[in-house]
């Protein structure tokens, strides 16, 4: 009986009927005749496809059981690069030559007003020099959603607070120190405000004190920038040094598994060799 559909009538309906091929009838389907050329043939290609690639794998396996391979060689060749990278990390984190201290006048901080609200806003004098820090309500595109408001200085010349003496060459470090510096201190005021906190009476000496490991200069916190950048970066390399180390681990475990399938791949290759006789 065909299987495909067919229709008929039941009680002036038409149904679809679909007809399977029973379980039987596939299993009585003709196996392949081993005495067909053409059967012989393509089990003889597939017996040399496969005794080429496990003569190719008991090479491999070979290989690794010798004291120099290509695992060994890429094992000696992390070693040294993780040698190289530990010392980057301890250059980086040992100042060669800090630069001698640098201390700033100590020329009074005073508040001049302070906004908790939204949008906040910060005033205050560094000397004779004013600052305004003021936030920016930003709104974000979908759902208009609050983004985090951040102080940012809107009056305020930095470079009337760094003292004329100071080298030329460490006169950026020191602008950027205190623009962050700053904006620290403005926070700090804003939060005091909207706790009820009081805040210390500081001076432009307390917002760049020296730092005795590299020579810069370190805020209120005892946070030095130079220090932090040295830390970030010494931080990343240990990271390259995890993954260095991780893929030492898998080049020693891939060379072990080699090894261990030694044995097995010798043997599948005297079995398929054996068999191929039968096709030749």
């Amino acid at each position: 009986m065909p299987w495909w559909p067919f229709k008929k009538r039941t009680d002036g309906q038409t149904q679809t009927t679909t007809v399977q091929p029973s379980a039987q009838a596939q299993a009585e389907r003709p196996a392949a005749d081993p005495i067909d050329p053409a059967v012989r043939e393509r089990r003889r290609q597939r017996l040399e496809r496969r005794i080429r690639e496990l003569g190719y794998d008991v090479a491999r396996a070979e290989s690794a059981l010798a004291a120099e391979n290509r695992w060994s060689e890429r094992v000696h060749e992390i070693d040294q690069a993780i040698e190289q990278t530990r010392a980057d990390v301890e250059r980086i984190l040992q100042a060669e030559a800090p630069f001698p201290p640098f201390p700033l006048p100590a020329w009074l901080v005073t508040v001049e007003q302070i906004n908790a609200g939204e949008p906040s806003e910060v005033r205050f004098r560094v000397g004779d020099v004013p600052f305004r820090y003021s936030e920016e309500v930003d709104w974000a595109e979908r759902g208009h959603q609050k983004a985090e408001l951040v102080l940012r200085r809107r009056e305020g010349a930095i470079d009337a607070l760094i003292p004329a003496e100071l080298p030329t060459e460490r006169r950026p470090a020191l602008k950027e120190h205190l623009a962050h510096s700053l904006a620290a201190f403005a926070v700090q005021l804003r939060d005091d405000a909207l706790l009820g906190r009081t805040t210390s009476a500081v001076t432009l000496a307390d917002l760049a004190t020296p730092c005795p490991v590299c020579g810069g200069w370190r805020d209120l916190r005892g946070r030095c920038l130079e220090c932090q950048r040295r830390e970030w970066e010494a931080q990343g390399l240990r990271a390259e040094i995890e993954r260095l180390l991780d893929e030492r681990n898998s080049q020693l475990e891939e060379v072990q598994r080699w090894r261990e399938s030694l044995p097995i791949l010798r043997r599948q290759l005297q079995q398929a060799e054996a068999e191929i006789v039968k096709y030749q």
